[in-house]
């Protein structure tokens, strides 16, 4: 018989694999950070035997299921053991640990691969992620970057990280920039729940000092959890300032270069320019509407610098604001390798003391 393991034992294996399968849309919507997708049913099958189990009985409805994975069981198979081969423990999991999941393992365990099925699916790991996450908020002290929009605060966090140091990166987890113009270029967002994953994983550091960026209460469409959102003003305070041409730089790079080989969609230049042009009428209660065509125009020409600045001057700093007033430390970047460093030489006895 094969066996049932709670995803809180799996936490400690580094050689191991989740294995989704619920449908892609379910996948897509939500699942385990790093889990792969193979699905028993796809959707419009799983729309097939949902009918039959409320139209008809349970057993039409196994009987449809059975029918539609039996013609893909030998590349599903196919598939497990190569799996098996690849990974020291290989996990699978449906919504609640039901027919879906036990039926696949149980199959497959049957012809010799050792798989294991998540007791309770993605329900139970759900409940884990909400307990263990608010766990991990109080345990850490947040060490919060804050400045002005273009001032380098990703790409620091990001150099921080490169250097060793624990980093919790809000904005790429939520796959927004956290403005009114934040999703221009990134594509679809990602959800509360998943969300929630990457930032329990992100926690997961052992250090209790973590660097991370101010963020307003929501990311987007996400939103922080209440209890990291009130601890950020109670922990290490760092501002960052920066010239302004090393803010319009960013900014421009930042809006209008294609996303590659991180697994996100790719956009052309052209497609960013008509993306940013069409949220810009998000922000048109702050301007005129002759402004806002003209920032149009001048993304159209080609102008990124010109509408860059003039969004750094007049819309985004006369509205950033935080809930410190009196920071720990201050830093000038306009190098983020440099102030990355600088600010690594600065407060690196923290996690000194961890050692």
């Amino acid at each position: 018989m094969f066996e049932t393991v709670e995803y809180k034992e799996t936490l400690k294996e580094k050689d191991k694999l989740y294995v989704d399968v619920r449908t892609p849309k379910e996948f897509e919507k939500e699942t385990i950070p790093g889990a792969i997708n193979l699905p028993i049913l796809f959707d419009d099958e799983r729309a097939v035997v949902g009918t039959l189990y409320k139209q008809k009985s349970p057993e039409d409805a196994k009987l449809a299921g059975v029918q539609f994975i039996s013609k893909r069981l030998p590349e599903v198979f196919a598939e497990y053991q190569r799996l098996f081969k690849e990974y020291k423990k290989v996990y699978v999991f449906c919504s609640r640990g039901g027919y879906r999941s036990s039926s696949i393992v149980s199959f497959i365990y049957s012809l010799g691969i050792h798989i294991y099925k998540l007791d309770g699916g993605y329900k139970f790991y759900r409940q884990f992620i909400r307990e263990e996450l608010q766990k991990e908020i109080q345990r850490i002290t947040p060490i919060v970057l804050y400045g002005n929009t273009g001032t380098g605060k990703t790409k620091i966090l990001q150099e921080l990280d490169a250097l060793g140091y624990p980093v919790v990166d809000l904005e790429a987890m939520a796959n927004h920039r956290g403005s009114l113009l934040g999703s221009v270029g990134l594509g679809k967002q990602t959800t509360q729940k998943m969300f929630e994953s990457y930032l329990y994983d992100g926690l997961l550091k052992g250090n209790p000092f973590v660097f991370m960026e101010g963020e307003s209460r929501r990311i987007g469409n996400v939103a922080l959890p209440k209890e990291l959102y009130d601890k950020m003003p109670e922990g290490i305070s760092i501002k960052i300032e920066s010239p302004m041409e090393y803010r319009v730089k960013n900014l421009v790079e930042e809006y209008l270069k294609a996303p590659s080989s991180d697994g996100k969609e790719e956009f052309s230049k052209s497609l960013m320019e008509e993306e940013l042009i069409r949220a810009l009428d998000k922000i048109k209660r702050y301007f005129s509407k002759e402004r806002i065509e003209e920032y149009k125009k001048q993304i159209h020409q080609g102008n990124y610098d010109f509408v860059a600045e003039e969004l750094c001057r007049y819309y985004y700093d006369p509205r950033y604001s935080t809930r410190i007033s009196d920071y720990d430390f201050e830093f000038v970047n306009d190098n983020e390798v440099q102030c990355a460093k600088v600010i690594a030489d600065q407060l690196g006895y923290l996690f000194e003391k961890q050692e």
